[in-house]
């Protein structure tokens, strides 16, 4: 991977000689930590204990809100700090089957903030989780409080993602930034699911070098036309979600992303039913471009079951990233010039 490194982007080249703009392994770590995937916390010796809400600080570090009886706070009372790991799953807020987008463990050690830093750190956690429960946790931790915060200092973190995978040191972590869209991503791909789908398949159209892009020359019913468009497996066929390597803080990596799940064979693209047509779903949105699942599927089942129809994930980059809602509605103008006429 070559770095745009002021930019915080990879740029890959491709056989056709374009580079491809993508986020860095910081970048997709931080954005993975930000908090609105789900996590779940692990220390040794302590049942696994899902986390209710999670945020990060400005340098990354993971902020956690749990309750004050459960397990893991427990075992911290009267140590410094103990060993731990967040793991973090990301899965596509539109339902479909193999909806985990990508994974995270990030190792460390968790302590219990006290005083200023204390009330802080619910504040910053309250942005993100307006939650009730954040009201009551002050400097110092009150007789029969029933929630507390817990930090975790960075030592290591490993993700694994439809870019592949990266295990990054404290300093690299750092130095990455959160997506800006991740926080309204969810809303977003909602909405284009529930009320855009027939527009996304025209965009397809009009987008070019799709055929070529896509294994045996396209997806059916999804003539070329006019953006970059690339399939997120490149020459490889899609495999499955790769299995939660729940690893004790310490113990050394597992060797390969999918453990010891074969991967499935590539979507059959043409031999399609009579009258099938194509069904688009939102898969995934960043500043660098758009996630899309392409199922081919029977009229009957194409709106209610389109999961039971073979499908091909595909890559819409952008002209150019964007910062901001502002400059995604510039490049959803232009992506989708044209649909209605």
């Amino acid at each position: 991977m070559s770095e745009a490194s002021e930019a915080g982007q990879d740029t890959e080249q491709r056989p056709d000689g374009r580079q491809v703009v993508r986020p860095t392994a910081g970048e997709r770590a931080r954005t993975l930590a930000y908090g609105v995937a789900d996590g779940v916390l692990a220390v040794p010796g302590v049942p696994y204990a899902p986390v209710p809400a999670h945020a990060t600080d400005e340098q990354g570090r993971p902020l956690l809100l749990l309750p004050a009886r459960s397990a893991a706070v427990a075992a911290l009372r009267g140590e410094p700090d103990l060993p731990a790991t967040l793991r973090i799953s990301d899965v596509a807020p539109v339902p479909l089957a193999d909806r985990v987008r990508g994974r995270a463990w990030l190792h460390g050690w968790v302590t219990e903030p006290a005083g200023d830093e204390r009330r802080a750190a619910a504040l910053r956690l309250s942005r993100l989780h307006p939650r009730p429960e954040l009201l009551d946790i002050g400097p110092e931790p009150a007789p029969g409080q029933s929630w507390t915060v817990l930090a975790l200092e960075i030592a290591e973190v490993e993700i694994r993602d439809a870019w592949g995978e990266a295990t990054l040191d404290p300093e690299e972590y750092e130095a990455g930034v959160p997506d800006p869209l991740v926080a309204i991503e969810a809303g977003i791909l909602s909405h284009l699911d529930e009320c855009h789908r027939a527009e996304l398949v025209v965009m397809l159209r009009r987008l070019n070098d799709l055929a070529a892009r896509v294994s045996g020359g396209g997806v059916p019913g999804v003539p070329a036309a006019r953006e970059p468009v690339e399939s997120v497996w490149g020459d490889d066929p899609p495999r499955p979600p790769a299995r939660t390597h729940d690893r004790p803080p310490g113990a050394r990596p597992v060797e390969s992303v999918w453990g010891d799940d074969p991967p499935r064979p590539p979507a059959r693209t043409h031999d399609r039913p009579p009258g099938a047509r194509p069904v688009v779903r939102p898969l995934g949105l960043d500043r660098y471009g758009m996630w899309l699942r392409c199922f081919t599927a029977p009229p009957e089942d194409v709106q209610e079951r389109p999961d039971g129809a073979e499908s091909v994930d595909l890559r819409v980059v952008f002209g150019e990233p964007v910062s901001d809602i502002h400059g995604l509605r510039r490049v959803y103008r232009r992506l989708f010039a044209g649909v209605h006429s």
